[in-house]
């Protein structure tokens, strides 16, 4: 099992090995890229997660009904229905959250992160709270799946929000910091618009003025991708802001994300 955590990722689904596909369907190991994430049959996955967590007759057939209902669906409708499932079935047995959290298969963790997040939604310090575990998650999968999960919830409530959201972003984790600005990015690329920040970029700017300097890549590519969107809107606020930043950070990490926030507005000057 060792060799098989080991592996390198399979950049195509034909070349994944059946073993590996195996233990991927099993829940026995996490996944190492897109393509192996893509190639797990939920069905399958499902119903060894339910016997792994030894879930209830009840428990069982809406989780398993649930993963067949949904293997024609694009796959983040897949995950955040069976997170529904997962919610439905932790409400009256809560004590699932121990082995869930620390599960193997970075795709039942995701699940978990929905489900989550359904229960929870109705109280955003809950939420974020319940989630920020999850934000650090060793798997990029289970991190994108993490701020996926809040950001319907937080775009019912911005300013809050970013209160809420202000800890993270000083927090010693990058992934953490990282979560943060990709889940109030004005633009979803895979997931939902923030229609209040796509208007006033300025909202969340307290955030982004927290890691103009971060030293971290992983951060520093959303911060450029943030200010990227908001340049579609927002040109002149951006060219404002980053040129700001320009006079007043002279560093390695503040020229390589305005240089990567300014990127359409670039692309646009030269049309």
């Amino acid at each position: 099992m060792d060799a098989l955590r080991q592996r390198k990722g399979a950049s195509k689904i034909a070349d994944i090995p059946p073993v590996v596909l195996e233990a991927l369907n099993c829940g026995l190991i996490e996944t190492k890229t897109l393509v192996e994430w893509l190639a797990i049959h939920t069905e399958i996955l499902a119903t060894h997660v339910a016997q792994q967590l030894r879930m209830n007759t009840d428990e069982c057939t809406l989780f398993i009904q649930t993963a067949r209902q949904v293997l024609d669906k694009g796959v983040t409708q897949r995950q955040k229905q069976m997170g529904q499932a997962l919610a439905v079935i932790l409400q009256k047995n809560p004590a699932l959250s121990i082995p869930l959290k620390q599960h193997p298969s970075d795709m039942v963790r995701s699940w978990h992160a929905y489900a989550v997040a359904h229960l929870h939604g109705h109280n955003l310090d809950v939420l974020l709270d319940e989630l920020q575990h999850f934000a650090a998650d060793p798997s990029m999968s289970t991190r994108e799946c993490t701020w996926d999960a809040w950001r319907p919830y937080l775009a019912r409530n911005i300013d809050k929000g970013i209160d809420l959201l202000m800890p993270w972003v000083v927090h010693e984790h990058d992934a953490i910091r990282r979560c943060a600005i990709e889940g109030t990015r004005p633009r979803g690329v895979w997931t939902c618009h923030l229609p209040e920040l796509k208007l006033a970029p300025e909202k969340a700017l307290p955030l982004l003025e927290k890691v103009k300097t971060d030293p971290s890549r992983y951060v520093q590519n959303a911060v450029a991708n943030w200010l990227n969107d908001a340049s579609k809107d927002h040109p002149v606020w951006v060219m404002e802001v980053t040129s700001r930043w320009q006079q007043e950070n002279d560093c390695t990490a503040s020229r390589y994300i305005i240089k990567r926030s300014r990127r359409t507005i670039q692309k646009n000057s030269q049309q």
